[in-house]
């Protein structure tokens, strides 16, 4: 038996007993209408035997028919439901994500990555303008990172003072009844140039290193020559418990 949705003109054929005599409601599987569907008698109309154009077209009818079945609807039972048995085997595409489901998906992991990504390329492009903008304060702070920027070129590495002391001596003597560490020494430049003579410190510590007398004092001329030396002397009150003397130059950063 043929029939037709009313909806959408979509032609099915099942089984003639599957309506009944009082009708049977169905559902539409190309458009989802569903109504009720009273049994129809199918009376093909017998083509005139003298009419071979009107032969022809029931034959190609025919042929058309065979090679396109026909969709069948789903039959409802009167609740609502679906009366039809399942397919065998069961429904296989149920279970499973869309084309189009996965395809979003994809894409939406996609954007992430990209996202991420993004977000840590702007992390450590932040991280090296810091690290060049502020390459001064990052030395002064963390000295260890001085030799990291002097590689890269970043810095430029601290040439040696080229002057050293040496041959420092020290005595004790009473000026104006006081006792004084009396010190001498020499300053020596090891470059070919003549080179500027900063600032000089004494330094007297204590048996355990604590420092006991710091003082602060000129070397009596400014620049030395290149391959030269220069004597120097200072006192300072002596103090007790003295056991170690420094002399060294006070080099501003």
């Amino acid at each position: 038996m043929d029939v037709s949705c009313p909806n959408c003109a979509t032609r099915f054929r099942i089984p003639d007993g599957a309506i009944g005599e009082d009708g049977r409601t169905v559902r539409c599987s190309k458009c989802g209408h569903t109504w009720h569907q009273m049994p129809v008698v199918d009376e093909p109309e017998a083509p005139a035997k003298d009419d071979p154009a009107a032969e022809e077209a029931t034959k190609a009818d025919e042929l058309e028919a065979e090679e396109s079945p026909p969709i069948r609807p789903e039959i409802l039972a009167a609740g609502g439901e679906i009366d039809t048995p399942p397919p065998i085997g069961g429904d296989l595409l149920s279970d499973r994500p869309s084309f189009e489901a996965e395809a979003a998906k994809s894409k939406s992991g996609s954007g992430l990555a990209s996202v991420l990504w993004v977000l840590l390329l702007v992390v450590v492009v932040a991280a090296l303008a810091a690290a060049w903008f502020q390459r001064d304060w990052i030395v002064a702070n963390y000295p260890a990172a001085a030799p990291i920027y002097e590689q890269l070129g970043l810095v430029e590495a601290e040439a040696p003072l080229p002057l050293r002391i040496d041959d420092v001596t020290s005595i004790i003597r009473r000026v104006d009844g006081e006792r004084r560490y009396v010190i001498t020494g020499l300053i020596q430049n090891t470059s070919e140039a003549p080179h500027a003579i900063p600032p000089m410190r004494g330094l007297i510590l204590g048996e355990g290193g604590e420092e006991l007398v710091r003082w602060d004092f000129e070397a009596g001329a400014g620049t030395l020559a290149g391959q030269s030396s220069l004597a120097f002397e200072t006192s300072v009150t002596a103090p007790d418990g003295a056991q170690n003397l420094n002399i060294e130059f006070v080099v501003e950063d």
